[in-house]
């Protein structure tokens, strides 16, 4: 399962994503959609707490192959 995904079956917003993982900076919200779009690869710690936020269903294989910017 992919981020975009995960928040389409749970029924919440890139905004709750960010505020749960910690996503911080100027624009958080579109942080987390351009992960979930697969426009950018989060880095390995945002990575890690993606899958402890979704309880492993996203984690680090459902990002391979992302751009990495």
């Amino acid at each position: 399962m992919n981020l975009l995904q995960y928040k389409k079956e749970n029924n919440i917003t890139y905004q709750e994503i960010a505020e749960n993982i910690g996503v911080t900076g100027q624009n958080p919200r579109q942080t987390v959609r351009r992960w979930a779009l697969g426009h950018r690869k989060p880095n390995m710690q945002s990575i890690e707490r993606i899958a402890q936020y979704t309880n492993n269903k996203v984690n680090e294989s459902d990002f391979n192959g992302q751009a990495k910017r």
